[in-house]
């Protein structure tokens, strides 16, 4: 068990970001940290972080569908 399980989750939720952040932000993750992105990777292999993670294209849209209800 780790010490930080709550940084752990954050760093989970970050992870299924990157394709928000990429469409609109129009930024490559890869080339603006990909150290993160490496680390992202890695962490997809571990069996229990890939069943408890978001969908990165249902984070996308619920962010656009923020946006929209903004009005922005």
């Amino acid at each position: 068990m780790t010490k930080y399980p709550k940084l752990l989750e954050r760093k989970k939720i970050l992870r299924y970001y990157f394709h928000t952040f990429e469409k609109l932000g129009n930024l490559s993750m890869v080339k603006e940290c990909p150290k993160l992105v490496e680390w992202g990777q890695r962490c997809m292999h571990k069996e229990s972080v890939s069943k408890s993670v978001s969908d990165p294209i249902a984070v996308y849209e619920a962010a656009l569908e923020i946006i929209r209800n903004l009005g922005f």
